[in-house]
């Protein structure tokens, strides 16, 4: 009976709305938290996003733009039937944590503020923890 009156030939349009404007609404959302101050709960969390107020400010701007653009995409991707759709989506979703990753660091490095791993700066990307501890040890003469 569905299919007779045609439900079934616009449901990924539906679908693609409905899920585009969760995307659309839940970016709205992370716009406006980027104002308040970093939490465990909401938002874009990493570890540098939470020791760093910058950091924590701008990847949440960003991130909120970005899934803006993902929710019109989706709503819009509802017209080019499931297959590419959601390729499209799932492309995107890797570009966005891997962008929003990259740049949250990229701030954290940039902000004088930044907290630090234990008073210590971070050495690099491998080195964190009792590895970088160890590492400025050995520099320092006795």
């Amino acid at each position: 009976m569905m299919d007779e009156l045609g439900i079934l030939d616009e449901l990924p349009v539906f679908a693609g709305l409905i899920i585009g404007g969760v995307f659309m609404l839940g970016g709205a959302l992370t716009l406006r938290i980027s104002d308040g101050p970093p939490n465990t709960f909401v938002g874009a969390r990493n570890r540098w996003t939470l020791r760093s107020e910058r950091s924590w400010v701008r990847t949440n701007r960003l991130g909120g733009w970005l899934l803006v653009v993902m929710g019109v995409t989706i709503a819009a991707g509802g017209y080019t039937g499931f297959t590419i759709s959601m390729a499209v989506v799932l492309g995107m979703a890797l570009a966005l944590s891997v962008v929003l990753s990259a740049y949250s660091y990229v701030q954290w490095r940039m902000d004088p503020d930044r907290e630090t791993n234990g008073g210590q700066q971070y050495v690099g990307l491998g080195l964190g923890g009792r590895e970088a501890t160890e590492k400025e040890k050995r520099r320092r003469p006795l």
